[in-house]
């Protein structure tokens, strides 16, 4: 092989290494990192929740905390508002500045499918948004 095909072919290779590496680096923000993009005067909600089971209507059960009881709560999530929806039982607040829902279950919102262990949590303009971790 000739000294200079040996040296374009060590070339491509490390383009795409380099290329293979950046590809990698689309790792999702944390939450910390997530709530400092809010706006400064956001108030941070306490959901904390878990997505348990989901209905083929799209509908969540959750497990977890908010601004009422959410055992066994059944919810759609294009019910959910920037504020408060409403169950007929309870109002819970879910989609909120700082909330963390947990899907122990795969789920699909609007066309957007998360696999079990997904962290979900609001960006400043509070659509869903992954976070890597709760940190």
């Amino acid at each position: 092989m000739k000294p200079k095909y040996f040296y374009s072919l060590i070339l491509i290779t490390l383009i795409m290494l380099l290329v293979a590496a950046c590809a990698g680096s689309n790792k999702a923000p944390t939450y910390s990192q997530i709530v400092k993009t809010y706006p400064a005067d956001a108030k941070l909600c306490g959901t904390v929740a878990s997505i348990v089971e989901v209905l083929p209507s799209g509908a969540w059960k959750l497990s977890g905390t908010a601004s009422g009881s959410m055992e066994g709560e059944w919810i759609t999530y294009d019910d959910i508002t920037d504020e408060k929806m409403s169950n007929k039982l309870t109002n819970i607040v879910t989609r909120c500045y700082g909330t963390k829902i947990t899907a122990n279950v795969s789920i699909t919102i609007a066309t957007q499918t998360y696999e079990p262990g997904t962290k979900l949590t609001v960006d400043k303009n509070k659509q869903w948004v992954v976070a890597s971790s709760w940190d």
